[in-house]
């Protein structure tokens, strides 16, 4: 359509019905025909340059577009990514929260655990130190009468040694008197190693209990 429209615009209008073909009249009109031609020219070349410079701009608009969207999708995306990390971390806060609330249970559990097996092994040994401290009394007073024991059956073995030496004179002792202290001796013999028997036994008893208190 462009075309046919400036092949119109330069063809010579149609001569006036009536108009000689030849004359004034035709080199006007042909005057006036290069001068509408170049009129139109003109303007032609004017649209042509105006056109390029709006394609020219149309495409740098096109460009600005192109590079703004391309930024456009770039910050979606970037956001995109913020929020995505955003809730990451929110989800590691959360679970190190939780995390740490449970350490902390466990080392409450442990604490009261420690607590109480440091009551009961303070109980232990204090029940043993109080076992052990009864048993070295006890102990003590088994050796004073054991130690007793001993000296009575000393002083009967010098006192049937004395009868003895005395025995053949004047007033000597009989042989009963003799067989009553030998049998008394006999008597405190058994009741020394029963009692020496019970020293053993709190021994080890008292070393069962201090074994034990640690361990506890």
């Amino acid at each position: 359509p462009r075309s046919k429209a400036l092949s119109l615009a330069f063809e010579p209008p149609a001569p006036p019905s009536g108009a000689a073909p030849d004359g004034p009249a035709s080199a006007e009109d042909a005057a006036e025909l290069r001068r509408r031609n170049g009129d139109l020219s003109a303007r032609l070349t004017l649209l042509v340059r105006e056109n390029t410079e709006t394609r020219a701009a149309l495409m740098v608009k096109q460009r600005s577009l192109a590079d703004a969207e391309s930024l456009v999708r770039k910050l979606s995306d970037q956001v995109r990514m913020h929020e995505e990390v955003t809730q990451s971390l929110a989800r590691q806060h959360t679970d190190l929260d939780t995390e740490r609330a449970r350490e902390e249970e466990a080392m409450h559990d442990i604490a009261a655990e420690y607590s109480a097996l440091a009551s009961e092994f303070a109980a232990h040994r204090e029940e043993a130190s109080t076992a052990a401290a009864a048993m070295r009394r006890e102990n003590a007073k088994l050796k004073d009468l054991v130690r007793g024991l001993e000296d009575d059956v000393a002083a009967a073995q010098r006192s049937i040694e004395t009868l003895a030496a005395a025995g053949g004179g004047e007033g000597g002792v009989d042989g009963a008197t003799v067989i009553n202290l030998q049998r008394s001796m006999g008597v405190k013999d058994a009741e020394i190693r029963r009692l020496l028997a019970e020293v053993e036994e709190l021994k080890a008893r008292a070393a069962a209990a201090a074994a034990a208190a640690p361990a506890a």
